[in-house]
């Protein structure tokens, strides 16, 4: 990754005086894809969905580098990121394959977070009673190759509306609650 943030920024006097960006993208994704270094693929996953990479601001992809994204999204969501597993979990579910997403969902759930984690990620649909709120639809809907399961649903709809409560989210722990009552076991 510092030879991949070296050939970016450039400035390497008698070696590289300019910046070498595809250089940069050939070690980030030695330091990444090769070594399984969490950074690097955190790096790289974000630049295969068009985000910006802390250290490579600026830096582009073209579009068959950026086919790559959910490769390697499933590569650092299997390294145990909680956010990360959580983002695949909601990319199975737009893409159909709920068994897949509700897998991601649990094992997201199953990650080491702390309650300074679930407040930032409350913005992104990501804090852990969201988290709940959809896997307890997944398994109340029970669609492809996910089965419907009415316990399951009502489990997860519970636990987050106890969680929202704690949260604040009064009117949501009330629609959660209403909702886990309303499931056939």
């Amino acid at each position: 990754m510092k030879m991949a943030r070296v050939n970016f920024l450039g400035g390497r006097p008698g070696l590289l005086e300019e910046p070498d960006a595809e250089s940069a993208f050939f070690h980030l994704v030695m330091a990444g894809m090769q070594c399984g270094w969490l950074p690097a693929l955190k790096a790289l996953q974000k630049l295969f969905s068009g985000m910006q990479a802390d250290d490579f601001e600026g830096m582009v992809l073209d579009e068959e580098d950026a086919a790559l994204a959910g490769w390697c999204l499933e590569l650092v969501a299997a390294r145990g990121g909680r956010k990360e597993m959580s983002r695949l979990a909601r990319k199975l579910e737009g893409e159909g394959a709920m068994a897949a997403a509700a897998d991601w969902y649990e094992r997201a759930l199953r990650a080491s977070w702390t309650d300074a984690d679930d407040a930032e990620a409350e913005f992104e649909q990501l804090a852990t009673y969201q988290l709940l709120q959809r896997l307890g639809g997944l398994y109340l809907s029970g669609a492809d190759g996910l089965p419907k399961d009415g316990a399951k649903a009502a489990e997860n709809l519970r636990a987050a509306a106890e969680i929202a409560m704690e949260k604040g989210k009064f009117k949501l722990s009330m629609k959660l609650s209403a909702q886990a009552d309303a499931v056939d076991v």
